[in-house]
């Protein structure tokens, strides 16, 4: 006896927004300043040879102005001290000690006053098609669906995070022409406008891959897994080395009844059709036409459809996937009846569906009885994140009273990082004339620092590729950063089987699928208002600006509240709707089995009732009608459905010419329908409501000859059960479906399920 097991994997690959190549002279010197990382030793006075070190450590041309001629007579010590550093920020640190500036004109990087900087502007185009072509949503029914994205849109969003308040007037312009956003603005503005519109990119252009394999297994071959197996909860989540022992037993002892690769981008819903075309005779034949060859057919379509919806779990290498799957099995060998003058075939056609929603580990997969699906995923490791690993670093301090640069060569010696004190600050105070008594062990370098700063009433801060000690206050320099929050406004879809009171119901169930109720989601808006009004809401309206923008949050705060800011939405990730796994058969046993056991009554399946099960399905006194191992999320209403049609003769006139018998058909299956939902207040137990629904086909079909006709009579039982039940996560319980009729053996009809938190 087999089950059918569908096992997909997922692996997801970033693929980066392709560079644009330089399109003018000034643009090139800026990507220049930005690729290239620089040792800079400039602790004296001699502003002019730093300049010289940038020149030959970069290639680039570099020019003083007469404007800026008059700081160079300042010989106040330089005190720079920078190691593998972009050149950008080292080129910032030094003109900062001289109260400079530079802008990039015609090639060249002109050293100037802050006032000439600030008002050398530049045009630039951005073609911004790709962002606004966003990916369609291509579902199993109905027509694509497109996500409007508008060029004013975009062009709202840069206005709203960089440089807030100050386009629409000289210097700064922003205009939409199209595809395009044309801005005139100073350089170091028009990178930003460059480097946000790279982000976006970055967060929407990736894609990601599936694997699947819908499998014709053996009762044993999946060890643990329910309803193949053991009673016990199986494990339906696999590691990469686990999906693929599953898959190497296809072409051993498993049939791959259908196989799919296929890819999409993130939060993008697609799905994959595979048609398989079957044929058998529908008519009676005369006994001559059959000897020579003729036949009557009549094909039919059996799609497998899986349709996909995933969406990264931002910082947890995961995704989280709606499901819709659908296979229709080929017709099992049809079975031939001898009509006198034909023969005609009667077969059996099966039909699997699957709805439900679940997450999964980024080449992981997922293995479901009777189906399954799954993603992937990939983290950038920044600057910021390498400096915090280093704060977090033990350190010993060991200083009687020693000058402030002591410290510093000693932090940027051990730590191999740059820490300077900020030029303004150098300028305008005796920071070097500070002495430093401090004696630390085993200390993090961040609380040390935290302690040095506080001497001097000052605060650290990182800043271009620096830790920089500068006046309170003064170091939290707004930056944007973007998060993607997809999977927190990710919106599942409760879906709810029909009632199958009536045979057309049970057809459509198979065919149209079900009622599907979307669960409302964190809504973009909420998310935005609940992130104003619980982190440092008192920043928003003096400094901060939050936009949103397909599925991400572009945020302009300081580096503080962006470090709160991602604390709060990493516990709203840990704190979202866990997984629930649901495992359940459909179990019929001879009755004196049945009644020797003892069925828990009100609690959980006993142990030696369990195994009592497993050796009746072994020595043949119980068997499997149907088995599911099944994912959804918590609160959600999720479902398996397995319908089989059975083809009889229904009427057959022996007299006529070339008959053509009347056909009937009868419908059966298994349902199984459930909504777990987690106790808050103790999150071992659930509140599970539940129902299955069973109609059984005969194995075979009796005939009687009623002289004039041959008419087949199908016998057939049904029973449902619908209940709602407190059960503890894990447990395993036994409901009664009723008596059924077999082989001259009296049976009772069970079902055995299990659910348990995934987490």
């Amino acid at each position: 006896m087999s089950r059918f097991a569908i096992a997909v994997l997922a692996f997801a690959a970033v693929i980066p927004a392709a560079a644009q190549a330089p399109a003018d002279p000034d643009r090139a010197v800026r990507q220049r300043l930005e690729d290239v990382r620089v040792d800079l030793d400039a602790q004296d006075a001699d502003f002019q040879k730093a300049i010289d070190k940038l020149r030959a450590a970069t290639g680039l041309n570099f020019v003083i102005d007469s404007q800026a001629q008059d700081a160079l007579a300042d010989d106040t010590p330089l005190g720079l001290r920078l190691s593998k550093i972009r050149a950008v920020n080292a080129l910032r640190w030094l003109v900062r000690t001289r109260n400079l500036a530079f802008t990039i004109r015609d090639g060249v990087v002109l050293v100037t006053t802050p006032e000439i900087a600030a008002g050398r502007t530049s045009l630039r185009l951005f073609d911004v098609a790709d962002i606004l072509s966003q990916p369609r949503d291509f579902p199993l029914a109905g027509a694509a669906e497109e996500r409007e994205v508008t060029i004013e849109d975009l062009q709202n969003l840069v206005q709203e995070t960089i440089a807030p308040g100050t386009w629409g007037s000289s210097p700064r312009t922003l205009s939409a022409a199209g595809t395009s956003l044309v801005a005139q603005a100073e350089p170091e503005i028009l990178t930003e406008v460059e480097n946000l519109l790279a982000a976006i990119r970055v967060l929407a252009h990736f894609t990601v891959s599936f694997d699947a394999r819908v499998l014709d297994l053996p009762a044993n071959a999946i060890p643990g897994v329910p309803g193949l197996a053991t009673i016990a909860p199986g494990k339906a989540i696999l590691t990469a080395e686990e999906a693929a022992a599953v898959l190497a037993r296809a072409g051993v002892d498993a049939r791959v009844l259908q196989s799919a690769h296929f890819t999409c981008m993130n939060g993008q819903r697609t799905h994959v059709r595979l048609d398989r075309e079957e044929s058998s005779v529908q008519g009676a034949l005369s006994a001559d036409d059959a000897a020579a060859g003729l036949s009557k057919t009549v094909s039919a379509i059996r799609p497998t459809t899986i349709e996909v919806n995933p969406i990264l779990v931002v910082g947890r290498d995961r995704f989280l996937v709606n499901l819709d799957a659908v296979l229709a099995d080929p017709a099992i060998a049809p079975a031939g009846l001898m009509l006198k003058q034909g023969v005609v075939e009667c077969a059996r056609s099966s039909s699997r569906t699957l709805r439900t929603s679940f997450q999964v580990a980024n080449g992981g997969a997922a293995l479901f009885v009777p189906t399954a699906v799954r993603p992937a995923t990939a983290e950038d490791v920044t600057a910021a994140k390498d400096y915090a690993k280093l704060l977090a670093t033990k350190w010993n301090f060991d200083f009687a009273d020693n000058p402030v640069s002591d410290v510093l060569n000693y932090v940027r010696e051990v730590g191999a990082m740059n820490i300077l004190v900020d030029p303004v600050l150098e300028r305008e105070e005796t920071i070097s004339e500070l002495r430093v008594a401090l004696k630390l062990k085993e200390v993090d370098l961040k609380t040390a620092l935290t302690f040095l700063a506080g001497m001097w009433d000052l605060e650290f801060t990182l800043r271009d590729d620096a830790i920089v000690f500068t006046r309170r206050g003064q170091g939290e320099a707004l930056r944007v950063e973007i998060y993607d929050v997809r999977d927190l406004v990710w919106s599942r879809t409760s879906w709810t089987g029909y009632p199958l009171d009536t045979e057309k119901q049970w057809e459509a169930l198979a065919t149209e699928g079900a009622w599907g109720e979307a669960m409302a989601p964190l809504e973009e808006s909420s998310l935005v208002d609940l992130i104003r009004s619980t982190v440092s809401p008192e920043t928003w309206d003096n400094n901060g600006t939050m936009s949103s923008f397909t599925g991400a949050l572009l945020v302009r705060q300081t580096p503080e509240v962006h470090k709160a800011m991602a604390a709060f939405l990493k516990y709203l990730r840990e704190s979202t709707p866990l997984q629930i796994q649901a495992d359940a058969r459909v179990i019929e046993i001879d009755a004196a089995v049945h009644d020797a056991l003892d069925s828990g009554a009100d609690g959980p399946l006993p142990d030696k009732s369990r195994a009592a099960l497993e050796r009746a399905i072994g020595d043949g006194h119980a068997r499997v009608d149907a088995a599911w191992s099944l994912l959804g999320m918590n609160a959600q209403r999720f479902h398996a459905f397995q319908l089989s049609t059975r083809a009889y003769v229904a009427d057959y006139e022996k007299e006529a010419a070339y008959p053509d018998p009347v056909y009937g058909s009868l419908v059966g299956g298994h349902l199984f329908e459930i909504r777990p939902t987690i106790v808050s207040s103790d999150p071992g137990r659930l509140v599970v409501e539940l129902r299955a629904a069973c109609r059984d086909l005969p194995d075979q079909l009796d005939s009687k000859n009623l002289g004039r006709a041959v008419i087949q009579l199908p016998a057939w039982s049904r029973a449902s059960l619908t209940t709602t039940v407190s059960v503890k996560s894990g447990e395993t319980r036994m409901f009664s479906l009723g008596n059924v009729r077999g082989e001259g053996v009296e049976r009772r009809r069970v079902l055995v399920w299990t659910v348990k938190v995934v987490e």
